[in-house]
């Protein structure tokens, strides 16, 4: 019994469902600006304000504007996760590391010989914290918009690829 209290405590805390809208009073910290692209070409700017199963709701400079799912071609956020800057750099710097690792000799300059186990990290390490750094600062610097509804409809289809660490 010890076990399923807790299990149970947690299934019966009250929280906000998916689809629920947000009440006003959690404006504007859990509201984020998204730029919305109607098949006309017109962007509009905004505060999310709700979604559900058949239209989109947003705060824009004009007031609350609501807009059909199938008139929408997509929904964007600004900016872009760094995550995906620091994994390709880490793994550019493990691919660096190895590959120096494998041809360069250890030891001291007269004294040639392959690298050991623990020097072979150590370079590894090094390279990877650096090709993260360089990929965090790349993608810190890179201000993009992120698609976070796709431009499929009954008029249209797409197919959109979306990768996110």
């Amino acid at each position: 019994m010890r076990r399923i209290l807790p299990l149970l405590t947690w299934l019966l805390i009250p929280g906000a469902a998916f689809g629920q809208t947000l009440p006003s009073s959690r404006f504007p910290a859990d509201h984020p600006i998204v730029y919305v692209v109607d098949f006309a070409g017109q962007e509009t700017a905004g505060l999310l304000q709700r979604v559900d199963t058949s239209s989109i709701t947003i705060r824009a400079r004009d007031g609350e504007m609501s807009f059909k799912l199938d008139d929408i071609y997509g929904v964007h956020r600004r900016g872009d996760s760094v995550w995906s800057g620091a994994v390709i750099g880490t793994l550019s710097g493990v691919v660096i590391g190895l590959l120096m690792a494998s041809d360069a000799p250890c030891g001291g300059l007269l004294t040639s010989r392959p690298c050991t186990f623990g020097e072979t990290a150590a370079i590894v390490g090094f390279t990877s914290a650096v090709g993260a750094g360089i990929g965090v600062g790349i993608d810190a610097l890179v201000r993009g918009r992120t698609l976070i509804y796709p431009f499929v409809s009954h008029r249209r289809a797409g197919v959109t690829f979306v990768t996110d660490w």
